[in-house]
């Protein structure tokens, strides 16, 4: 199990994640969903062992303290996808080892580099790099961020595929519903100002299209 309890995060003395409790076993989706500001990538950074913040709490993966392992060592467990890919300038698609067949780019991309990609691009890559792996948990920070409509289809298909073959336990950050429709999850936690209000199942995506954060939140939500 990934399991996050009373996760305090602070960046630059200010409480970004103020008492994050989450369990996502093998083979779940879940979904962590909540407007702008409300702290979701700052937990994809804090899993990843981004440095910079602040953290008290508890963060196990199979009963290890990810909080004590290296970003490398973490990446032995934990696949992460962030809301920005980097930027690593000389650095050519082709260095990757990933296949473009399951993400819709053509093989002349392989030559290009991770630089001049768009946001959209840069989605396809990573999730590219993700086929090549078999992670027992993956974190995706917006996979649907900068993504078109056509682009959206194919990456969640793509991703509902690869869940089935290899059976991770998955959490999707987003604040959007959209890619719901292809991946159905077990759970979804909405969070706003860095606390997780209520959680519900799969109709909370269908519910949010309708009626918005604020919506959810007065009718689910203490």
């Amino acid at each position: 199990m990934l399991t996050v309890e009373n996760l305090k995060v602070k960046a630059e003395n200010r409480l970004v994640l103020n008492g994050i409790d989450l369990t996502v076993r093998r083979g779940e989706i879940h979904f962590l969903i909540g407007p702008n500001g409300s702290g979701k990538s700052t937990l994809t950074n804090v899993l990843a062992g981004k440095p910079g913040y602040t953290v008290s709490g508890k963060i196990t993966i199979d009963g290890k303290n990810l909080l004590e392992m290296e970003p490398w060592e973490r990446a032995g467990h934990l696949f992460v996808g962030f809301q920005y890919p980097p930027d690593i300038p000389g650095v050519k698609i082709k260095d990757l080892g990933v296949n473009l067949s399951g993400v819709g780019l053509q093989l002349s991309f392989l030559e290009r580099e991770l630089s001049g990609l768009s946001g959209g691009e840069r989605k396809k890559v990573e999730v590219a790099q993700l086929l090549t792996r078999n992670p027992k948990y993956v974190v995706l920070d917006e996979p649907d961020s900068g993504v078109d409509i056509d682009s959206l289809s194919l990456l969640g298909n793509t991703l509902r595929k690869f869940h089935r073959a290899k059976n991770p336990g998955m959490l999707i950050i987003t604040h959007r519903a959209h890619i719901g429709r292809f991946l159905k999850p077990d759970a979804v936690h909405i969070i706003k100002n860095g606390k997780i209000l209520c959680r519900g199942g799969a109709e909370v995506l269908e519910e949010l299209e309708r009626v918005g954060f604020g919506g959810i939140i007065d009718d689910r939500c203490d």
